[in-house]
């Protein structure tokens, strides 16, 4: 192969590989280029959207704006409403002391009545207390009343023993006496017979 031949094989390579590289880039461009475009597009929407967005808050500053304005229209209302003339500070102030008194009044009444409260609960504690030293006493002047009522009771029965016994005695000691006496007047009987024979 001469030298022309090899000049122009490589001028053809170099042709070659310009061409690919040409064509490389072509399409890297042409991609870079979509993605461009999607990024305008998305960009172009998102700018509406934002333009929407401002529109609507514009529209919601000037409703705002309306709402502010009657509410300082309507508060300069109430508080020509609201402020109270001297006549009137003057009758709310003498309310208020009429109530401080009547709330002053009900106070002592309420320290008074829970001063009472506890001098009865005193008196009633030491009732209390006198009543279970009398039910204690109570309890023991029934225990020796029960003791001693045991007491007479046995003497009760030990009398009416006593008694009975007595009595079965007196009534053995007459029947002897009338028998003695029966026997002394039958000898005296017997005696009058002989004296006759």
């Amino acid at each position: 192969m001469s030298s022309g031949e090899v000049d122009v094989e490589n001028i053809r390579q170099d042709i070659l590989q310009l061409f690919f590289k040409l064509s490389i880039d072509f399409s890297e461009s042409e991609s870079q280029r979509k993605n461009l475009e999607e990024k305008l597009e998305q960009s172009e929407a998102e700018k509406k959207g934002l333009k929407k967005q401002l529109d609507q808050n514009e529209a919601q500053k000037q409703d705002l704006k309306k709402e502010l304005e009657l509410t300082e229209a309507e508060k300069i209302g109430l508080k020509k409403k609201l402020d109270p003339t001297e006549a009137q500070i003057k009758e709310q102030l003498k309310v208020l002391e009429q109530r401080e008194m009547q709330l002053q009044q009900l106070n002592d009444r309420a320290c008074f009545e829970k001063k009472m409260a506890n001098a009865l609960v005193s008196w009633l504690a030491e009732e209390h207390k006198k009543c279970l030293e009398e039910n204690e006493k109570l309890y023991w002047i029934n225990i020796e009343l029960g003791k001693q009522l045991d007491t007479k009771k046995k003497r009760i029965v030990e009398l009416k023993v006593i008694t009975n016994e007595f009595r079965a005695k007196l009534t053995k000691m007459e029947e002897e006496l009338e028998d003695l006496e029966a026997l002394n007047r039958m000898p005296v009987v017997e005696t009058s017979e002989h004296m006759h024979k």
